[in-house]
């Protein structure tokens, strides 16, 4: 065994000996500072693959992130934009909402029109949020039709790609269901 470390192993016995919290605790803040994989700066956790922006990119909701964020690009390129919302229309016995949307099941978020362009269709996800099968199902209809229609998630507008779809009015694969 090389000297310096038969020297650290004893010195580590002795603190143990002495003082077991603080031996503990000087082990703990050592694994840390010299941790190749240190804690996330977002969320606090260990990720072994992820990046700081992608971390973020799954903190970010469609509604009250990513949304505003496209609409702004859209109205900076000069698109009008219809939003298929929902809206409360009455009230249950036990307190909730009852909500309803004016537009058939999986009907994209946005509609995105500008004289000269084919509609362009988005449908809003989070980072991980799953594309329901009728939303897949609107999707390719609108494609097939030849109208656009592509999913947007936060990577999407981090990464340009949504600046590009309103610049070019032309979108881009966007998604990673195929649509």
């Amino acid at each position: 065994m090389e000297p310096e470390l038969t020297l650290l192993l004893a010195s580590s016995a002795r603190a143990l000996r002495n003082d077991p919290v603080a031996a503990r605790e000087a082990f703990h803040e050592a694994a840390r500072r010299n941790d190749p994989n240190p804690a996330c700066k977002n969320c606090g956790k260990r990720h072994r693959t992820l990046t700081l922006e992608q971390c973020q990119d799954r903190g970010h909701d469609e509604n009250g992130w990513l949304k505003p964020r496209v609409l702004y690009r859209a109205k900076k390129y000069g698109w009008k934009v219809a939003h298929a919302g929902r809206g409360a229309v009455s009230e249950r016995p036990d307190g909730g909402q009852v909500w309803v949307t004016p537009m058939a099941e999986g009907w994209p978020d946005l509609s995105c029109f500008k004289a000269g362009h084919r509609p362009i269709f988005i449908e809003l996800k989070r980072e991980q949020g799953k594309v329901s099968d009728d939303q897949i199902a609107w999707l390719q209809l609108l494609n097939l039709c030849g109208c656009p229609a592509v999913v947007v998630r936060p990577s999407d507008l981090r990464e340009g790609r949504v600046e590009t779809i309103f610049k070019t009015g032309s979108p881009l694969p966007t998604t990673r269901e195929g649509v």
